[in-house]
């Protein structure tokens, strides 16, 4: 069996288009422009796609959506400014380990996931045989006292 360019450890889309880190064993490469299925370059040649490339079990994360909600939009601006780092190597030690981490320290990816689910719009998924399987979205319940006047009875 060929060995896949690169295994992509976590891929991601915001709002400029997909993108993807793989570890050490690629000299943690990233890669942006790139599409999740396979695709057909504007060359003629034809790409794989990160989830095809990726390691089995992989976290995707989609904030596409984000962009039009902006408290959502600001949330995920904010955490690719000035969150943390991606180590795709680094062993997670846990919520814990990271609540203080900021702009320039590195977090394993289970935590930059950890931070995106948290993320009103933000889809999550993983790879499983090459493709992506994604977790169903939360149910939005309506504010059913959204255009009601409260009053105090005291």
């Amino acid at each position: 069996m060929n060995k896949r360019p690169y295994e992509w450890k976590l891929i991601g889309r915001g709002f400029a288009g997909w993108h993807a880190q793989a570890g050490k064993e690629h000299n943690n490469a990233s890669s942006s422009g790139g599409q999740l299925e396979p695709y057909t370059y504007w060359t003629g040649e034809k790409c794989a796609g990160y989830a095809q490339e990726a390691v089995e079990g992989c976290p995707v994360y989609d904030a596409s959506a984000c962009e039009d909600d902006e408290a959502a939009r600001n949330a995920f601006i904010s955490l690719v400014v000035r969150g943390p780092l991606v180590d795709a190597d680094l062993e997670d030690k846990g919520p814990q380990a990271y609540a203080s981490a900021r702009s320039l320290d590195y977090v394993p990816v289970a935590e930059i996931i950890r931070r995106v689910r948290r993320i009103k719009g933000v889809r999550i998924g993983k790879v499983v045989k090459g493709k992506v399987v994604w977790e169903p979205q939360p149910e939005q319940l309506a504010d059913v006292f959204a255009n009601t006047v409260q009053v105090s009875i005291f």
